[in-house]
């Protein structure tokens, strides 16, 4: 008990957990409130040292990959597939491994993940490859996401240039004006807008 609580005070630290996991021996056991409690903390190799038998809780998994998510390729198949799970995962310097990681139908049917990606990568152009062209050409929310991190714009979705994209373009990704379609660029009341 007094171990126990040791390891789940707030103010608890990855060196006495360590200290406590050598000489007793209250990690082997199914603990959750502990397993939770080192989850916040976010501490990876304590986990993947102690507690291996947790690797596939999806509540403690989805608190440990949301404070560590290099945690995430850790977890089983089916975990690494649930949405939650993955969305805890996403930070700026974990979402293209998160996706590399991903099947490419499982991008396919949940876009919204890859656009979050997008959002909060700091890996912009290790994300970009991660996400299928397919997804790329056909999911305009993605292509916004891209231009509105100030991107370039991609080759795959050039064509499908409009009126509002070009406003997004010129607002978010000028640099790339001329990528809008010549009509759009002669278009007076366009060009008010835009600039």
């Amino acid at each position: 008990p007094i171990a126990e609580a040791a390891v789940t005070a707030p103010d608890s630290t990855a060196g006495l957990m360590d200290n406590i996991a050598k000489q007793v021996k209250i990690f082997q056991h199914q603990n959750r409130r502990i397993a939770m409690a080192v989850a916040a903390r976010g501490d990876v190799s304590f986990m993947r040292e102690h507690m291996a038998n947790y690797l596939n809780d999806r509540d403690v998994m989805r608190v440990a990959v949301a404070r560590a998510g290099d945690l995430f390729n850790s977890l089983s198949p089916d975990l690494r597939e649930d949405i939650e799970i993955v969305n805890a995962a996403l930070s700026g310097t974990t979402a293209a491994n998160v996706l590399r990681s991903l099947s490419m139908t499982w991008k396919a049917a949940h876009p919204d993940v890859c656009i979050r990606a997008i959002q909060v990568t700091h890996l912009l152009r290790e994300t970009c490859n991660a996400i299928p062209a397919r997804l790329w050409q056909n999911n305009r929310e993605l292509q916004l996401a891209w231009i509105r991190r100030g991107c370039r714009v991609l080759g795959i979705f050039q064509n499908q240039i409009d009126a509002a994209m070009g406003l997004e373009i010129a607002e978010h990704a000028w640099r790339d004006f001329e990528q809008v379609p010549l009509r759009l660029r002669n278009d007076l009341e366009f060009m008010k807008q835009a600039i």
